[in-house]
């Protein structure tokens, strides 16, 4: 008991550290005891910000009470690489956990939550009695793979399959640096967009959500979070107004949508120029939006692509404006009585001001509100929601099969004539401007609350 004692001890404080304790032994040698480098090839902050170390023994369980310890602040690439010693006290047979993830990606307890962390597991070697130095690497490749305790098997980067593995020691020269994964490089358009069209250059980014998590067995529900790759490509700046539609529909490329009336009163589209052609269009069916993407030489945007762009893209942020909730102030949503959110009238949260003034009622022109992102993309988060080219696919579904980044995923094997529609609307509830909210319609649905925009490969 005093002999794992001291050993807790010591190592809680080498840990705390950061470095080796080589001071106590006889005539000024070290004591026997491992040095570890621990490296990582993953975008930092965006994939982690703190790391979990373990020290197990063989039956899994913590080797110590002290063998445990949470690094925080690794945000920064000039935090790397993680350093810290462990004393050889305590026998053989002890194992190595390390894991890599975000702070707003952890429990009540501090331990990884949700399912990206990057989880490295290995035997220590034998010190010989001397000071041993190891590595270890956290691949962003092994992203989500949860080691094996029972098996002792950690995630091989090259195959994403597990295997026992042993630590040894890698020339820091030759070590990853973070975010020197090839997948999740910036990559820039390849020429310029045309009029209208932002730039979104490709990139990685975690889609879905570990905060806004619907039951995961929902059809729409965001989770589970999965690495995503998307090339570069470009994305109309707003909505496509009756004016643009009105264009293609008197060059006869495309049909009109369903007009204003005294039974749709909420469409914007009018057989005749009206007051309404700086609105988004709106009442029109999935199949004619990509008709009218097409005409103009584009397409309609992928559900990653549309989420990237949301996000502004690496920086995955929670609403297309940045991080603040209150979407009534930003975006054109909870002005209907379509879906409740807390009570029967909960879905017209945002019908007033703060002062009482009522907001206006319907779609608004696209070129109103703060609902804009840092690339100048307006109306992600609210106005209309928008068509999408996916059908209606579970995250945990066929669609979603794959390694662990998928690239440029499309969902083409969903729900027989479900769509996903992307972004919330001046209908719908203002939880519902969250850059991970998914909803799914019929593709022959005709509404109010449903518009689009086009993208384009670059």
């Amino acid at each position: 008991m005093k002999r794992v004692a001291a050993f807790a001890k010591s190592l809680l404080l080498a840990l705390a550290a950061g470095s080796a304790s080589c001071g106590g032994g006889e005539a000024g040698e070290p004591r026997p005891q491992w040095f570890v480098d621990v490296y990582t090839d993953a975008p930092v902050p965006q994939l982690g910000d703190r790391v979990l170390v373990e020290v197990l023994a063989s039956d899994g369980a913590l080797a110590c009470p002290g063998c445990r310890r949470l690094f925080v602040g690794l945000g920064r690439s000039s935090a790397w690489p993680l350093s810290f010693g462990i004393p050889d006290s305590a026998g053989n047979g002890l194992r190595l956990r390390v894991r890599l993830f975000r702070a707003d990606h952890s429990d009540a307890g501090g331990a990884p939550a949700g399912g990206l962390p990057i989880d490295s597991l290995a035997a220590l070697p034998a010190t010989g009695g001397a000071v041993r130095r190891v590595a270890v690497t956290l691949y962003t490749a092994c992203s989500g793979v949860a080691a094996d305790l029972e098996r002792f098997l950690t995630c091989d980067p090259a195959t994403g399959d597990l295997t026992a593995s042993t630590l040894e020691e890698v020339a820091r020269e030759g070590a990853p640096r973070p975010g020197s994964f090839p997948l999740a490089q910036s990559t820039p358009c390849s020429r310029v967009p045309r009029e209208g069209m932002a730039c979104v250059q490709g990139g990685l980014f975690a889609r879905g959500s570990s905060i806004f998590a619907l039951d995961e067995t929902a059809l729409l529900s965001p989770v589970p979070e999965r690495l995503v790759r998307v090339t570069p490509f470009a994305l109309d700046r707003q909505e496509m107004t009756v004016r643009q539609m009105r264009a293609l529909v008197d060059s006869g490329l495309v049909a009109r949508p369903v007009a204003r009336g005294l039974s749709r009163p909420a469409c914007t589209w009018t057989d005749a120029p009206d007051a309404f052609e700086d609105f988004p269009v709106n009442c029109i069916g999935k199949s004619n939006a990509a008709l009218a993407c097409s005409a103009r030489g584009t397409r309609l945007p992928t559900e990653a692509e549309w989420e990237f762009a949301a996000g502004d893209r690496d920086e995955e942020k929670r609403y297309p404006w940045g991080a603040d909730p209150d979407a009534c102030r930003f975006a054109i949503v909870g002005r209907g009585r379509i879906i409740p959110e807390g009570g029967p009238d909960g879905s017209i949260a945002c019908r007033t001001e703060a002062d009482g003034q009522a907001r206006p009622w319907g779609p608004r022109p696209t070129a109103e509100g703060d609902d804009i992102t840092a690339l100048g993309i307006r109306h992600l988060g609210g106005n209309v929601s928008e068509w999408v080219s996916d059908a209606a696919g579970s995250y945990a579904g066929p669609c979603s099969e794959g390694p662990s980044v998928l690239v440029n995923p499309r969902c083409d094997r969903g729900t027989a004539d479900e769509s996903v529609v992307r972004g919330g609307s001046w209908t719908l509830p203002p939880s519902y401007a969250q850059t991970s909210h998914r909803s799914t319609y019929s593709q022959q649905f005709v509404g109010p609350e449903v518009g689009f925009r086009c993208a384009e490969s670059m």
